[in-house]
């Protein structure tokens, strides 16, 4: 009976502290003033406008993106280098026609142009545009043309692979028609043209 008496004091000793202990303990921050009344001592973190943040923290300048061709640049499409190619190739094949079609010169205006084109556009977008139920007989003609430059028959492939470009962009010469139209000195060739 003595310690079952002793264990019961002890234990609603325990159960006041304890739920004292929690009340009072429960926030950290917590402060009590002389009445006993709980008020928190947390506060919001001061708030750091930009103003104030870079006075004391200069902003990190970004570093300027390289002008890269790695895997990424590939997949999506280097437009700056696309040009550059089609361009490339476009003058070699020009000068491999000068020179009654000399095969090396056409093969290699060839492997730039579809170089380009694949730089321009991105492969995956290339082959998706190739492969269109529309598209299909000029990307074929064109593949037909581009292997017969490549295997030195450059007279006949040359003109497989412009029926084939005609084929596939045909639709969009008339753009590129009212583009050209709408620059400066063309502009000014056909007012004078018109009178």
């Amino acid at each position: 009976f003595w310690a079952a008496r002793r264990m019961r004091r002890g234990l609603v000793l325990l159960l006041l502290t304890a739920g004292l202990a929690g009340v009072r303990c429960a926030d950290p921050y917590a402060r009590y003033d002389r009445y006993d009344r709980y008020e928190s001592v947390r506060r919001a973190p001061p708030r750091v406008y930009e103003e104030e943040e870079e006075r004391y923290e200069p902003r990190r300048q970004r570093r300027p993106q390289r002008d890269h061709v790695g895997m990424s640049a590939l997949r999506k499409g280097n437009k700056k280098y696309g040009i550059m190619c089609i361009g490339g190739g476009t003058v070699v094949t020009m000068l491999g026609i000068t020179l009654m079609f000399e095969k090396n010169l056409m093969r290699l205006g060839n492997l730039l142009q579809v170089a380009g084109l694949a730089l321009l556009l991105g492969p995956a977008r290339l082959v998706s545009y190739m492969m269109q139920r529309s598209k299909l007989r000029g990307a074929m003609v064109f593949a037909t043309g581009f292997t017969f430059i490549m295997n030195g028959r450059s007279f006949i492939g040359f003109f497989l692979e412009l029926f084939g470009i005609i084929n596939l962009f045909g639709n969009m010469f008339p753009v590129l028609w009212n583009l050209v139209q709408r620059m400066p000195i063309v502009r000014e060739l056909n007012r004078k043209s018109e009178f």
